[in-house]
């Protein structure tokens, strides 16, 4: 159980909680989404990536949505964000989290992909060669550029 040292009065932070008790985790896929403000709807269960060859099997008792990567690539386009309630947390930024999407893309509902996309592609700021680079690195580069083509 997560939260048996609250109060009956206290709000949990669950992602705050999480990070706290297992520090190596950075929020990844549909959390990172919602904590970067590209989710149309919040997470059903969290997701977090950890690096190949960390145990994970406490998180995996926690209902938890674990990928796995490897080491030299587990901290690309890490950054920090505030919960809802206001703590700091780990997570990814929104160019890594599009391609961990694509890296997913059979494992998740792509419209949640879709809509990111859109949204990113509509920012001013959007930065396409550090999203190339990340697919690139992440060997989902021509499948990004697919999605590209149609959209811009």
């Amino acid at each position: 159980m997560l939260f048996e040292d609250l109060r009956e009065d206290e709000i949990a932070d669950e992602l705050f909680i999480i990070q706290t008790r297992y520090p190596k985790v950075i929020y990844s896929h549909n959390t990172a989404l919602s904590l970067l403000g590209y989710a149309s709807r919040p997470p059903l269960n969290y997701s977090l990536t950890i690096p190949s060859g960390t145990s994970s099997s406490n998180l995996a008792k926690s209902n938890l949505k674990i990928y796995k990567v490897k080491s030299d690539l587990f901290e690309l386009g890490l950054q920090t964000k505030k919960t809802y309630l206001g703590n700091l947390v780990r997570t990814y930024n929104i160019g890594r989290t599009l391609v961990d999407l694509i890296r997913s893309r059979n494992k998740l509902d792509i419209q949640d992909f879709q809509h990111a996309i859109k949204m990113y592609l509509e920012q001013p700021n959007k930065n396409i060669p550090l999203l190339i680079k990340y697919a690139k690195l992440f060997r989902v580069q021509n499948i990004l550029l697919k999605y590209l083509e149609v959209l811009l």
